[in-house]
């Protein structure tokens, strides 16, 4: 009998062992929470609304359906034309009419291309700006010129750079206030922005770039470690702006805007991977988000809908997962703020606090199998409550609200994999009941002062009289 205890307790020791063991691995396995802190005492700078800016080409649906969805986007600047169509041929008054039409129904300024390509001209450039802002008022204040010339093997910089001269100097004689944007340059923008800034720096007034990465080239994981690269772009064309060397004529003048006019994953609209994927998404969504802590003050995605995989919005009014991010952009604030992310290459965050006081934050995972549990702490700001949250991925490929959360101080979640999340936090209401009891304590205490007081005097008179009633009494 004492030998089957024994061997009972040996197994159950056993078990035990394998039990705490399994719960152990468990415990080695399940990631800790990433702490992401969000600087609400730390303003990196305004937020530009025109750095949510979208392209329409001519032939964008404007039926109601698609209307509705472009409005549930906040689009913040509209360029027209996209890709080549602006270079093959002259926009036709009805087409502008068409992108004022649009743009009046989007509330969103535009940026307007003129045709520069072998049938371009100064004098037409001229007449359109005529068109649409003087005898139509349409009031177009950016005009981009060029669309890629690097890509155009008929195109040189040099001769780019005469021909922006050319046009400003007669699009500015129709309409002096007007901004013109150049040199719209892809690839080889290391060697034609510095010639560009050299030449046109005294009347260039909006510095515009393109960057698409050779996707083509890269894993879906290489091409999501490209958005800091928008980082060193930035900084380089400021400082060739600031460099009395690179910039005789105008570098004592402040940097200009900067507009970059055309961003995506890849150039390849015939594949959906990566521009019509997640992967795509994301990458643009980082790219914003980057902008916006640089303080970018312009910026379009090449496509609102149509052209390939790159429209936002396919055929059947299909959204595409980038609609779903710059839909959670929508509800960007004014002022972008600091956010610290201990693992920035997997787990973006970009914060700002909007008009409202709450603050806005955008956490992005770029892990494509695991979910990743976060932490949102906070300094500067009272948070507690409950969070909206808004969420793109595979399952809500539109952006989705989703149930709020209820949190106090720390707010922790679990992001998808390959998703963006957006958690917009209001500020903690002040605790107003010790007011209401200073106030009551403040006011009996008065009260209590005033009737001490008036007791007092009444107790002063009181004697007054009697030592006249003994008086009376005394002389008689």
């Amino acid at each position: 009998m004492r030998t089957f205890q024994r061997v009972v307790a040996s197994l159950c020791v056993a078990g035990c062992l394998i039990l705490a063991a399994a719960g152990a691995g468990r415990a080695i396995n399940q990631a800790a929470p990433a702490r992401i802190t969000i600087r609400a005492d730390r303003a990196l700078g305004p937020v530009s609304p025109q750095l949510f800016g979208q392209t329409a080409s001519t032939g964008t649906n404007t039926a109601p359906p698609y209307i509705a969805m472009y409005g549930q986007l906040g689009i913040g600047l509209l360029a027209a034309p996209g890709g080549q169509e602006g270079d093959a041929s002259d926009l036709s008054p009805e087409q502008v009419d068409d992108l004022a039409a649009l743009a009046g129904t989007l509330n969103a300024p535009v940026a307007l291309r003129p045709q520069l390509g072998r049938a371009g001209a100064p004098e037409k450039a001229a007449n359109l700006v005529r068109y649409a802002n003087i005898e139509r008022g349409y009031g177009f204040r950016t005009w981009e010129i060029g669309n890629e010339p690097d890509r155009d093997p008929a195109a040189d910089v040099d001769g780019y750079n005469i021909q922006f001269r050319d046009f400003t100097l007669a699009m500015k004689a129709v309409d002096p206030s007007i901004k013109v944007a150049g040199p719209a340059v892809g690839d080889d923008w290391m060697t034609w922005l510095p010639a560009f800034i050299a030449t046109n720096g005294d009347i260039a007034d909006v510095l515009s770039w393109r960057w698409v990465p050779p996707a083509g080239e890269l894993t879906e994981a290489q091409l999501l470690a490209t958005p800091p690269q928008i980082e060193r772009q930035v900084q380089i064309i400021r400082e060739w702006w600031r460099t009395p060397r690179s910039n005789p004529k105008a570098h004592l003048q402040p940097v200009p805007p900067l507009f970059l006019s055309a961003y995506a994953a890849s150039r390849d609209t015939g594949a959906q991977s990566p521009l019509g994927n997640e992967a795509g998404a994301l990458w643009a969504a980082e790219v914003v988000g980057r902008l916006a802590n640089l303080g970018v003050e312009m910026a379009s995605y090449p496509a609102l809908q149509g052209a390939g995989w790159l429209g936002l919005i396919g055929d059947g009014l299909t959204p595409r997962p980038a609609y779903g991010v710059f839909r959670l952009y929508s509800q960007w604030g004014q002022t972008q703020l600091a956010a610290e992310s201990p693992d920035a290459a997997l787990l973006p965050a970009f914060a700002s606090r909007r008009a409202d006081g709450a603050l806005a934050v955008l956490m992005l995972n770029k892990d494509p199998q695991q979910a990743r549990p976060i932490e949102l702490a906070f300094t500067g700001f009272a948070a507690a409550g409950q969070a909206e949250v808004w969420q793109q991925d595979a399952a809500h490929p539109a952006g989705q609200k989703l149930e709020a959360l209820r949190f106090t101080e720390i707010l922790a979640a679990a992001l998808p994999p390959y998703s963006a999340t957006l958690f917009i936090i209001p500020a903690a209401q002040p605790v107003v009941w010790p007011l209401w009891v200073g106030l009551f304590l403040g006011v009996a205490t008065a009260f209590a002062i005033i009737m001490e007081l008036e007791e007092r005097r009444a107790n002063r008179e009181l004697g007054t009289l009697r030592d006249h009633v003994r008086d009376v009494t005394d002389s008689r």
